[in-house]
């Protein structure tokens, strides 16, 4: 996925070969900025460099600031030399203290959620369910209800990976990323997510819409044992 607005896109995620594993490139990777500390050990005349550059030949774009103004400056720096509206997520040290690598934020807020913790995350998808013309209005409020703790803790369905490369089986995901049942090969990521609804899932704004993509665009039914599955686990996540 490329923005038509600028070749540095943070929601570039995938590297184009359907997510298979490669010895060239990561599975799935997002725009970001990377900050090295450059100078002599005693700080006069160092500087924090940042740099943004997309593949290995790409001439990179960088900026600088004086090294008693931290690394955060020079990722702000850079973002701006290179003319980008980008928002950062926190910083992740390469190398214990002279390099860092600053991910961007793939939908407003995820930085923020980051920072509060899991309560964000659900306020976030809220958010998006709230905003979202085919979403129920009740699968908002459970969703806000969670994130205020007017209802006990209980995962959303928020995505899906295909780390089984050899059967090809579909885990579907929480918020947080974690697994919470996987479906034969036989599911394409849309049907599981159109099981994990069928189930009594709640889910978020994304997997609503691959759900309906199934069942209203596709005008395919859940197979009753893929919901099967996943309503075991829907049962079983206590």
């Amino acid at each position: 996925m490329t923005s038509p607005l600028h070749p540095y896109d943070p929601c570039t995620v995938s590297d184009g070969r359907d997510g298979r594993p490669s010895d060239s490139y990561p599975r799935q990777y997002r725009g970001g900025v990377v900050v090295t500390y450059c100078g002599p050990t005693d700080k006069r005349g160092a500087v924090w460099r940042g740099s943004i550059k997309r593949i290995a030949t790409d001439r990179a774009i960088t900026a600088s600031v004086p090294s008693h103004d931290g690394p955060d400056a020079a990722a702000v720096a850079v973002l701006a030399r290179a003319g980008l509206s980008w928002r950062l997520l926190p910083a992740a040290s390469l190398d214990g203290g002279n390099r860092y690598a600053y991910p961007a934020e793939l939908a407003p807020g995820e930085g923020a959620a980051l920072a509060e913790g899991e309560r964000a995350i659900l306020a976030m998808h809220a958010a998006q369910l709230l905003t979202h013309s085919a979403a129920p209005y009740g699968l908002a409020v459970t969703v806000a209800d969670l994130a205020t703790g007017k209802r006990r803790p209980e995962p959303i369905v928020a995505g899906w990976r295909q780390d089984h490369p050899v059967d090809g089986r579909v885990t579907v995901t929480d918020h947080l990323g974690r697994p919470l049942f996987t479906l034969p090969d036989t599911f394409a990521p849309i049907h599981a997510m159109a099981c994990a609804k069928a189930a009594g899932w709640i889910v978020s704004a994304d997997s609503l819409d691959l759900a309906n993509r199934w069942t209203a665009e596709l005008q395919q039914q859940p197979d009753p044992a893929g919901v099967a599955i996943a309503r075991e686990a829907w049962e079983g996540r206590a």
